[in-house]
């Protein structure tokens, strides 16, 4: 028994020193298969419970990101832990060093409840005492300054209204039920890009259920601000709620009396030129932190302190999830659009290159030859021969002026013009020539070669020079 208590002893403080070895800042990489690596910071900490927590942070693509490490399980040096960020969730597998000093691991997604495979590799080493020291008193009064700001907001928010930092939209299918709730006239369409959540908040507000079971009561009620530059004031709040036995957010009328800054007159219903009840709202200074609320308040008949609304946080994971899904569009534009503006210059670079213009005009005379080719003893024809041998005639100029002036080798460019023509325009020339059809659209085309040709040779020899002939 006593050797039994001495093992399960051992065993606990073993456990303990782990945990409290793994507390830190580490600093290390995020590296992919393909050796891609981004500077990676990794902070562990331990609540009461034995979970490890924490947050990281990282570079990628010169724009900084954050997120935080949950439900985590440190089973002697190795932990197992969970992570989230605005491009999803995912899972880290750690293996520490004896002394908890550094760290190597593997991290993957998880999408639709289900861990993924393996996507890369995970370090980190931990910071030394001085950073730590500075970091941790930076923590305690950050800390101190949440907590004391959190016991406020519990003295004001009820609990129905309170948030947790998780983020509630982090996929398409979380972005669907939220859109399915919020239809209206005004849709919102993740793949349409405008100014939709820009300028739009919303204000989740507090509601009260009936003590009978089977009444419909409203579940859901919210307030929305416009901050449009330059609205007209009849559309600065609106209100929407959502009845228990629906499963789509309904229209309340508002009519607007006066707008003086951030505090806004008005009623409920339709137009009256006398209305009973008046009320007002202060929306004060409205940010994407999440911290400003106000009450619907009665000033007519009497004063009357109204219902809470503080801002809904799942708006904006609902913004942040819009952006970042149009952000990851735009960059992936950018970077289409680099590609070809680079495809672009590099051709033509080559294209006024002795290799390019001497290149080109080979490929020209074999589809000049191959129009001629197709039409050769028709009545009609692509190509005459006077063209034919006009255009014999000028290539051959075009590479005796780039041989000479250059020192090009003139047969390993024409080799690749070859293999260019029969890799690409040879298959349909040749069926073309089998078919022998005439066609205003191949004449043009024809035309246009005969037309690139002359303009090369003109680049290059300064065309055919005009002789007196009289």
């Amino acid at each position: 028994m006593k050797k039994l208590l001495g093992i399960m002893v051992l065993g606990l403080m073993w456990c303990n020193v782990g945990l409290a070895n793994v507390t830190g800042l580490y600093s290390g990489q995020l590296i992919y298969p393909n050796g891609d690596k981004f500077p990676m910071a990794s902070e562990f900490k331990v609540n009461n419970e034995g979970e490890v927590r924490g947050k990281y942070s990282y570079k990628y693509q010169n724009k900084n990101y954050k997120g935080s490490f949950y439900e985590g399980k440190l089973e002697g040096v190795n932990l197992k832990i969970f992570w989230t960020d605005e491009f999803g969730k995912g899972w880290l597998k750690i293996i520490f060093d004896e002394t908890f000093e550094s760290f190597t691991g593997e991290w993957g997604a998880i999408k639709k409840k289900q861990e993924k495979g393996k996507e890369g590799e995970w370090t980190g080493k931990k910071q030394l005492e001085e950073i730590k020291a500075e970091e941790k008193s930076k923590e305690e009064e950050e800390k101190k300054a949440e907590e004391k700001s959190k016991e406020e907001e519990e003295e004001k928010v009820p609990e129905e209204l309170a948030f947790s930092k998780e983020p509630l939209i982090t996929s398409m299918s979380d972005w669907g039920k939220f859109k399915d709730e919020e239809t209206s006239p005004h849709n919102i369409n993740i793949f349409s890009k405008g100014e939709y959540f820009e300028y739009r908040f919303r204000f989740k507000c507090k509601t009260k259920r009936p003590s009978d079971p089977n009444k419909k009561y409203a579940k859901k009620y919210y307030a929305y601000a416009y901050n449009y530059p330059g609205a007209h004031d009849s559309v600065r709040l609106r209100f929407k709620y959502l009845m228990s036995d629906r499963k789509i957010l309904a229209n309340m009328e508002v009519n607007i009396l006066e707008v003086k800054g951030d505090v806004i007159t008005f009623y409920f219903g339709k137009f009256k030129s006398n209305p009973e009840y008046i009320y007002q709202v202060d929306l004060g200074n409205i940010s994407y932190d999440l911290s400003a609320k106000f009450t619907i308040d009665q000033i007519k008949p009497t004063k009357k302190t109204g219902r809470l609304c503080v801002q809904d946080k799942l708006w904006e994971d609902a913004r942040k999830f819009y952006n970042a899904y149009h952000q990851k569009k735009d960059d992936k534009k950018q970077k289409l659009e680099a590609k070809r503006k680079k495809e672009y210059k590099e051709q033509s670079d080559f294209d006024n290159s002795p290799e390019g213009q001497l290149h080109n005009a080979y490929l020209i005379y074999m589809r000049i030859k191959a129009y001629h080719e197709a039409r050769k003893g028709y009545a009609i024809v692509y190509v005459t021969s006077k063209q034919m041998l006009d255009s014999r005639s000028k290539v051959k100029e075009i590479e005796n002026t780039l041989v000479a002036k250059n020192k090009i080798d003139s047969d390993a460019i024409w080799k690749k013009a070859v293999k260019a023509y029969e890799d690409g325009e040879k298959f349909s020339f040749e069926a073309l020539i089998a078919s022998g059809n005439y066609s205003e659209g191949n004449s043009q085309k024809c035309n246009l070669n005969l037309f690139l040709l002359t303009s090369i040779h003109s680049d290059v020899t300064g065309g055919t020079k005009i002789e007196k002939d009289f």
